[in-house]
């Protein structure tokens, strides 16, 4: 959990655009003056290689305590990760699809 934050995760779904869903963890403080701020900033992390959203979290939680100690004058106005739709809770939401989609295939490894 990052420090200060509150956090919200949400299932993306563009079915039938796309036969996956994703998931998503908004982080954000709702008491910040930054909420509706136009010149806050809106950090997005990207699912890793084999990792799951939540890996981003210490150094999320790092960063914000590094901006905090310099006294620098970033505004966020909330914090997004995202996992791949075939690892981490993505996958566990997706595992049926996964298993129906891949399990003949050998070219594709994944794991839930």
């Amino acid at each position: 959990m990052i420090s200060g934050f509150s956090s919200q995760s949400y299932v993306f779904d563009s079915r039938p655009s796309y036969n996956l869903v994703s998931v998503v963890k908004k982080f954000w403080k709702p008491d910040s003056s930054n909420s509706h701020d136009p010149d806050a900033l809106t950090l997005i992390f990207s699912h890793g290689t084999s990792f799951h959203k939540e890996q981003w979290e210490p150094l999320i939680d790092d960063l914000l305590k590094r901006i905090e100690k310099g006294g620098q004058k970033v505004k966020i106005r909330e914090i997004w990760t995202i996992d791949c739709p075939n690892h981490g809770e993505a996958a566990v939401v997706n595992e049926e699809a996964l298993f129906n989609g891949y399990r003949n295939k050998d070219t594709c490894r994944f794991s839930v």
